[in-house]
């Protein structure tokens, strides 16, 4: 078992827009100590048609590979990140992918009374949403993010 992050695509992005690939790389540059190729080593890969990602092998902080095909619809796709250091950057790479129409994600995380508490008890996410929101995206969580995680099925 492991922490886990959980997305899907309505429809193909047909690649990142312009801002979401500046997002992207920002996101890579940061976190590139922790980030590492879909194996665990090597560099992390990062394309117009895909990014794939895992934490470092050599020092057991990776896990499972995070892989987003732009170009492919997608009904469920899951990543377990173990909150190993590599989580942080997942969190915020989905909320950037969120910024597609029809590209949704949820996470494993404790329940809270209040939905826009979801995920304030959880590692990276605090950071992640705090980062998405000083890039200008607060409208983005409140409005896309918040209601998609804590919708009832």
């Amino acid at each position: 078992m492991g922490y886990t992050h959980y997305w899907k695509m309505d429809k193909p992005m047909k690649g990142l827009m312009p801002l979401q690939k500046e997002l992207v790389l920002e996101v890579l540059k940061e976190n590139k100590k922790f980030l590492f190729g879909p194996m665990g080593t090597g560099k992390p890969i990062f394309t117009d048609d895909m990014i794939s990602l895992n934490g470092n092998a050599k020092t057991d902080e990776d896990h499972e590979t995070f892989e987003v095909n732009f170009r492919q619809s997608s009904e469920f796709e899951f990543c377990k990140t173990a909150r190993k250091p590599y989580d942080l950057a997942v969190c915020k790479l989905l909320c950037v992918f969120s910024l597609s129409e029809g590209f949704n994600f949820s996470s494993d995380g404790t329940e809270r009374d209040s939905k826009e508490q979801r995920f304030l008890g959880d590692e990276s996410w605090p950071e992640a949403l705090a980062w998405f929101t000083a890039k200008g995206y607060s409208g983005t969580i409140k409005n896309k993010i918040i209601p998609y995680l804590n919708r009832k099925e």
